[in-house]
């Protein structure tokens, strides 16, 4: 079923999945004791928009799945995650993580076991904020020796594990 109203020409496709968000919001902000006001056409749009953000499936990662010896690590890799794992903090009321090397460059920049760490780091303190056990990892990558495939397929499955 379709709905609509005057002041928003946008149309809205009412699945059963969007039905049951709406109302599980609802009865969250009711139970935080939040008072229902009544809402402009511009504000139940925006509450539609981010609902609907909230259930649309992130883009797959490139190169997925990465092969051992045979998947070059790339700067793509990199910045998919870090994007990922900025939008899963904020998600959690958490800031965009500060990087010490805040951009990653295809063919300039050399992708350094820091990064993976401060990764790590920056998706642990989302598992915290959710009340989750972080992840734990397979690898350890450390200064000054180079990061490998499982590094970042194991930081893959710990963003798609909560997201």
């Amino acid at each position: 079923m379709r709905t609509g109203n005057a002041m928003n020409a946008r149309s809205v496709l009412l699945t059963p999945s969007r039905i049951i968000l709406y109302c599980v919001l609802g009865m969250l902000l009711l139970l935080a004791g939040v008072q229902p006001a009544p809402a402009s056409p511009q504000a139940l749009a925006a509450i539609m928009a981010a609902a609907d953000a909230a259930m649309t499936p992130p883009q797959p990662f490139t190169d997925d799945p990465l092969t051992a010896g045979l998947s070059a690590i790339k700067a793509v890799h990199v910045s998919e995650l870090r994007a990922r794992i900025d939008t899963l903090r904020a998600r959690r009321g958490l800031a965009a993580f500060t990087y010490t090397s805040p951009s990653i460059t295809a063919g300039t920049s050399v992708i350094l076991a820091a990064d993976v760490i401060e990764m790590r780091t920056a998706l642990s303190q989302v598992y915290t904020a959710a009340g989750l056990t972080p992840p734990s990892y397979a690898t350890s990558p450390a200064i000054g020796v180079a990061i490998v495939v499982a590094d970042i397929a194991g930081l893959r499955s710990a963003v798609v594990a909560i997201e």
